[in-house]
């Protein structure tokens, strides 16, 4: 309902009276909108170091890259004489990047194609694959209908979203750390089989802050 009389929006007046309600919903919409970037991110960041060849250190960051030895120069090792190695940046963006198709069947969606290859490496589970989707579209809703949210109730229970993104990071860095880093570590050890023996507790600090975040806002 609107109040064309003064130019103020009733639904969203009547939702200002309730400002301590107010301000935790939009709490919710901030990290809510923060966690599924920096899931987003994290990821981006791990796969791209995954398949990188190179990397050097500019402005206080590492950059990976996707280079290999000038072999036209014979001297290419002892003169750091590194070229692009399109073949191997090309694997990373198909494999990584141009899994899943958007809508209109032509652009590829490379955030759920980023989800996909989590899933396919057994990273996550389908029904994270499901939930980071539906994530995905609430995020972007979220952020470009925030004005109409405002004047209603929010579309779901966020508190919900948010566990789930939790308990999805925490998944996914547990999957992540026992498929791809132990079995490359000096720390793995092996069974008689020869098989790596997967710790009994797999945790990591960002989990253990996670949580201590989560209890903190929702009593839980």
């Amino acid at each position: 309902m609107f109040d064309t009389r003064e130019g103020i929006d009733v639904n969203f007046y009547e939702r200002l009276q309730d400002k301590e309600k107010l301000r935790k919903e939009l709490l919710l919409v901030t990290l809510f909108i923060t966690l599924y970037e920096n899931f987003k991110s994290n990821w981006e960041e791990e796969i791209l170091v995954f398949y990188a060849n190179g990397s050097k250190f500019e402005n206080g960051k590492f950059i990976y890259e996707f280079t290999k030895l000038n072999y036209n120069n014979p001297n290419a090792f002892e003169d750091c004489d590194f070229i692009k190695d399109k073949e191997a940046e090309n694997k990373y963006r198909t494999e990584v990047c141009r899994q899943i198709k958007k809508a209109n069947g032509k652009d590829f969606d490379k955030e759920a194609s980023l989800f996909n290859w989590l899933l396919n490496r057994k990273i996550i589970k389908i029904e994270h694959y499901a939930q980071l989707l539906e994530i995905r579209n609430l995020r972007n809703q979220l952020g470009h209908e925030l004005d109409d949210i405002l004047n209603d109730e929010f579309p779901c229970d966020l508190s919900l979203k948010i566990k789930q993104l939790i308990d999805i990071r925490k998944y996914s860095s547990k999957e992540w750390f026992i498929s791809i880093e132990l079995p490359i570590s000096g720390e793995a050890q092996c069974d008689d089989n020869g098989n790596i023996i997967i710790p009994e507790a797999v945790f990591s600090s960002s989990e253990i802050s996670y949580d201590l975040l989560y209890d903190a806002l929702f009593d839980f």
